[in-house]
Parts: structure tokens; sequence; C-alpha cells
């Protein structure tokens, strides 16, 4: 059975790519946006080893209480523009952006990181429309 994680740091590494060694199971992937400072990518691959891998965004931006229902309708405005990641509003507020992929030994390292560039492009470019929602 083959060590998703290990073989997407091995491709990382030969491409250059810098990442943080988390967890057990976690890799952590950080870019500098255009429109958002920093965007940090979570992946997350499976503890029983099967090729299923999600890549999770957080701490893009908090909707207070009292404008909650403009986060979710935002989140459901991208949710109809970007079809490669899903918007969501947690409970505390936080918008979050998640995906998932299936791997296998030979293109894990490659869809891995295509995820990953995937979700920093759409976080930075949405996060103009998070902004105006928040503000209005």
């Amino acid at each position: 059975m083959a060590n998703y994680k290990n073989l997407c740091m091995k491709y990382m590494d030969e491409h250059g790519i810098k990442y943080l060694d988390h967890a057990e199971n976690i890799i952590k992937v950080t870019y500098t946006g255009t429109n958002l400072r920093s965007i940090t990518v979570v992946v997350f691959f499976s503890d029983n080893g099967s090729p299923d891998v999600s890549f999770k965004c957080w701490d893009i931006c908090t909707f207070p209480e009292d404008k909650r229902i403009n986060g979710i309708i935002v989140c459901n405005q991208l949710n109809t523009h970007y079809r490669w990641v899903q918007f969501s509003l947690d409970k505390d507020g936080d918008i979050a952006v998640s995906s998932d992929s299936y791997v296998d030994e030979y293109n894990c390292g490659a869809i891995c990181c295509a995820f990953v560039q995937r979700t920093v492009n759409i976080v930075d470019e949405a996060y103009q429309t998070i902004m105006k929602a928040l503000w209005s």
C-alpha cells in the first residue's frame, strides 16, 4: 500500500514547493496571495492508507453574528461560480473552503499540488467578493 503523504512530500521536494509536515497524515502549504496576504491549505491524507485526500482552507474571514446571513449568501454565490471547491460558513462564522480528490501512487504529488494551487487561486480571487459581503 502506498504512503500517499510521503509520495506528495517527495514530489513537493523535487519541485521546490515548501510545506510543513504538520502531523502523521497532514501537511500544510502556505502561499502569499494578491488579495489575501497568507493562504494556507491543509492537506489531509487518509489514516487508513486509502487514496482519498482532502484539502481545507480556513482563516479567510469571520462574519460576526449580525452578518452571518451575508456569509451564507456569499458562500452560495461563490459555490455557483467555482466548481472545484466548496465554500461554507461554520458555526463560528468563519468562511471555510474544501475539496477532495482521489489519487494513485503515480499521480499523487501532481494531483495534490494542483489542488493546493487551485484552492489558493480561488480563495485569493474570491476574497474581494467575500470582503464586499462582510462590509455591506
